[in-house]
C-alpha cells in the first residue's frame, strides 16, 4: 500500500515535470480563480468587458452578481462564467440547451487496453473529430476575430474557461477499452465505483473532498480561499516556461492520457477507493486544476491582451 502511494507521487511529479489533466462547478471556479490572480490588468479588463456581451437567454449574462464593487462583480463573474457550459446542459430549458450545449467538445478520447505487459494503445480507435483539443484551437481564433458578433466571443471566451480545465482532469482524455467495453468506457463513465458514483464522477470532485467549506463559509470566499491554498502549495515559479506554453493542447491531453493509464485505474470496481487512492488522487488532481489555472492565465494574457 505505502509503496503504491509513494509510486503516485512520483508519477504525479513526473507527469508534471512535462507539458501535462471536468471537475465539478467548484473545481472550475477554483481553477478560474487561480487564472484571475495571474493575468495581467489588461486581460482581465478584456475578459470582463467581453464577457458582458453575452446573449440575452443565454444564461450567462445573468451570472454577473447585482452587488459589491466593481472589481469584486468583475472577477466573480469570470470565475461564475468557467461553469456556464456545464450549466446549459440542464434540460429544465430545452431552447437554451439546444442553442449552446455541445456535449462532445468537453473532452477528446484516447483509446488504451490493459494488457499483461502494461497499458497498450489503441491506434485503430481514434478520436472524433470534434473534440476539446480541437475545439480549444477553434475558439481560441474566435475569440478575437472581430468580425463574429460580440455575443457570440463572449460565449467563446465561456467556453475556453471551462474547456482548459476540462483538459487537465485525466479522464476527459481516454477511454479505457475492455472486454465488455470494446468502444472503451466513456472516460470511466461506465467504471462505477460503490454503487452511487463511477470513476470520472470521484475525479470531477477531487478537489472539492479535499478542500471542503467551513460552516457558515459563502460560496466565493470558498473558492477564493482553496484558490490562494492551491497557489501557496503550487507556485507558479515551481513550473517551467514550457509547462505554462499557451496553446499546448494535446500535449496536455496525452499527459493526462499517461496518467490514466498509470494510476487512474488502480482501484476495483463496485467499491469505496481506499485511503492510499484518495491520497494519490487529491495530489494529482490539485497539482494539475493549479496548473490549469496558470495555463489558462497565460493563454488568456497572449489572446485577450497580445502579451
Amino acid at each position: 500500500m505505502k509503496r503504491r502511494w509513494i509510486a503516485a507521487m512520483a508519477l504525479a511529479g513526473q507527469l508534471f515535470a512535462l507539458p501535462a489533466h471536468a471537475w465539478d462547478e467548484f473545481g472550475h471556479q477554483v481553477i478560474a480563480r487561480i487564472a484571475w490572480e495571474n493575468m495581467s490588468p489588461q486581460a482581465r479588463a478584456a475578459a470582463a468587458a467581453l464577457l458582458s456581451n453575452a446573449p440575452e437567454g443565454s444564461g450567462l449574462r445573468e451570472m454577473f452578481p447585482a452587488r459589491g464593487t466593481d472589481a469584486a462583480r468583475r472577477r466573480t463573474f469570470f470565475v461564475e462564467a468557467s461553469t456556464w457550459p456545464d450549466v446549459v446542459r440542464s434540460d429544465r430549458f430545452p431552447e437554451r440547451r439546444s442553442l449552446y450545449h455541445r456535449s462532445n467538445w468537453h473532452y477528446v478520447n484516447f483509446f488504451f487496453e490493459e494488457t499483461p505487459q502494461g497499458p497498450r494503445d489503441r491506434p485503430d480507435l481514434r478520436p472524433d473529430t470534434v473534440n476539446v483539443v480541437e475545439r480549444l484551437g477553434v475558439l481560441q481564433r474566435w475569440v478575437v476575430d472581430l468580425d463574429r458578433p460580440s455575443a457570440q466571443r463572449a460565449t467563446d471566451l465561456a467556453w475556453i474557461l471551462h474547456l482548459v480545465g476540462d483538459l487537465h482532469q485525466p479522464l476527459h482524455s481516454v477511454a479505457r477499452v475492455t472486454a465488455t467495453e470494446p468502444r472503451g468506457d466513456q472516460g470511466g463513465n461506465l467504471f462505477r465505483l460503490d454503487g452511487r458514483s463511477t470513476l470520472h464522477s470521484y475525479w470531477d470532485g477531487a478537489v472539492t473532498r479535499a478542500y471542503p467549506a467551513r460552516p457558515g463559509e459563502a460560496e466565493h470566499a470558498h473558492v477564493d480561499r482553496v484558490a490562494r491554498a492551491l497557489m501557496e502549495r503550487h507556485p507558479r515559479s515551481g513550473f517551467t516556461e514550457a509547462q505554462l506554453a499557451q496553446g499546448a493542447y494535446e500535449a496536455w491531453a496525452r499527459a493526462g492520457l499517461e496518467t490514466a493509464k498509470a494510476q487512474v485505474y488502480d482501484t476495483p470496481r463496485g467499491q469505496e477507493p481506499d485511503a492510499a487512492y484518495r491520497e494519490a488522487t487529491r495530489a494529482t488532481a490539485e497539482t494539475a486544476a493549479t496548473l490549469a489555472g496558470y495555463r489558462l492565465a497565460r493563454l488568456l494574457d497572449r489572446t485577450l491582451a497580445g502579451r
